[in-house]
């Protein structure tokens, strides 16, 4: 529900109704670096020659999970991550959230209310989508590879039509490396934000929140548990530190929509134009809003490099079990509960 029907907060002394007009150079800051990344996205065939069944099929420890676990697993993870959106989008009556403006902001202060397609905005509910979208890809693949193996010694039989046509599928291999590149930094950049920027802001202004709550709990801690999980106890697929102009990409479009959003969807003509989820996206806080995106930027593209060289290095094995150097279980199980702890809140 657009912002023209939340309520107004500061009622009186209203300042003058802002643009919603981002400053120049954070226009600019935008367009050279799209600039920059756009000839980097990987091609077609580059995809096409690392996408592979067996990619997504490997095990880190085979002995401990079948390809039908790791299929049932997978497919499960992704069941409550676009069960937890289709709820969301469709069904819940949504929630308020009230975006806690720095005080030398020129936006008037109102209560957004995100329900139906609002819920799909926030930066959270595209990484969660993101998350779902991807396990949802790799238990598929898995499965038809699970329905692909011979039964036996002896089993000559041919593979069920759905699975080899899933195999061969260019497309859905397309779609599940890039999911997958962007699934772990997008996750850990959210938990990471949640915990040590908005959280911490949130209980500054002193405003009730449900950041503790299991929708919250689950879109800014889950998703980064998940993708933890696969790295370390059930796929292990690398991310090619190649890719990194792709994350950048997808996070400069994200505040293209927000910048848009603010102003088609949660603004008002007439009194309320614009509002942002984020008071860092707040464009009225000139060279702050501009420092802010270069900040989360270089956040980003951080978090995809570590995720690349810890999958690839740190803990072994990298999606291939006929590696020389089996990954140890211990150690993987070691950065999962680290990982968690150093990027997830659960309570105040």
């Amino acid at each position: 529900m657009p912002a023209s029907k939340s309520k107004i907060v500061e009622e009186k002394e209203l300042p003058p109704l802002a643009t919603g007009i981002p400053p120049w150079h954070a226009f600019a800051f935008l367009t050279i670096v799209l600039a920059i990344c756009i000839p980097f996205l990987p091609s077609l065939e580059e995809i096409d020659a690392l996408s592979q069944p067996d990619i997504w099929t490997a095990r880190k420890f085979p002995d401990l999970i079948s390809l039908q676990a790791l299929a049932i697993l997978r497919l499960s993870i992704a069941g409550i991550a676009l069960g937890l959106t289709f709820y969301l989008a469709v069904i819940c009556e949504g929630w308020d959230v009230f975006p806690n403006y720095k005080p030398h902001s020129k936006l008037r202060r109102v209560f957004l209310r995100l329900q139906g397609f609002g819920t799909l905005c926030p930066f959270t509910s595209w990484c969660w989508i993101i998350l779902g979208l991807g396990f949802l890809t790799r238990g598929i693949i898995a499965l038809a590879a699970s329905h692909s193996e011979p039964a036996g010694d002896d089993d000559e039989s041919s593979p069920p039509a759905w699975a080899s046509s899933v195999l061969g599928n260019k497309h859905l291999l397309r779609a599940t490396l890039v999911l997958w590149e962007l699934t772990g930094p997008f996750a850990i950049l959210v938990s990471s934000v949640v915990t040590y920027v908005i959280w911490p802001e949130v209980e500054k202004g002193g405003k009730p929140h449900n950041l503790a709550g299991v929708r919250n709990q689950l879109q800014h801690n889950c998703n980064t548990i998940f993708s933890l999980l696969e790295v370390t106890l059930l796929g292990g697929m690398p991310v090619e530190f190649s890719h990194l102009s792709l994350a950048a990409t997808v996070g400069l479009l994200y505040i293209l929509f927000t910048w848009i959003m603010a102003k088609l969807y949660f603004g008002n003509a007439t009194t309320v134009v614009p509002q942002y989820i984020y008071w860092f996206m707040d464009t009225t806080l000139e060279q702050t809003t501009t420092i802010a995106i270069v900040v989360l930027t270089l956040a980003l593209t951080s978090f995809f490099a570590l995720f690349s060289v810890v999958v690839r290095t740190v803990l072994g094995g990298g999606g291939d079990e006929s590696s020389s150097a089996p990954p140890s279980l211990v150690l993987n199980l070691a950065f999962l509960v680290v990982g968690t702890y150093l990027v997830c809140k659960f309570k105040k």
